[in-house]
């Protein structure tokens, strides 16, 4: 996150993450997909996101307030419940083509309202 803030984040429009992604980085992602705040929406240009290579992982840090209440990564391989709600610019997600460091649940509103969402691999 801290190294994606040097750049001029309004045009990224693709990107791949590897590694792990915590509540701050998730929160990021949001950011960049118009799903935080609706000032963010102008400009905010991350269509496509490409996670085959990631992984989420349990921490305290809040990737997302709803309805009073904050959420944060817990444990397990899973998509987190309403990590992507309201990213009105997300397209296109890509998750790991195999079971074998895959997911094995997608959360409760994980792409709720995500009006652009057309693929999903």
């Amino acid at each position: 996150k801290t190294r994606l803030e040097s750049f001029s984040t309004f045009g990224i429009e693709n990107m791949v993450i590897s590694g792990y992604i915590g509540g701050h980085t998730l929160s990021f992602l949001r950011e960049l997909s118009g799903g935080n705040d609706s000032e963010f929406l102008g400009g905010r240009n991350l269509g496509c996101l490409d996670i085959s290579s990631a992984h989420f992982y349990s921490s305290d840090e809040v990737y997302y307030a709803r309805g009073g209440k904050d959420l944060k990564i817990g444990s397990g391989m899973y998509v987190p419940p309403y990590a992507f709600e309201n990213c009105y610019v997300l397209n296109t997600v890509i998750f790991p083509k195999t079971i074998f460091g895959g997911y094995s649940s997608i959360g409760q509103g994980a792409f709720k309202n995500c009006r652009l969402l057309r693929y999903v691999e």
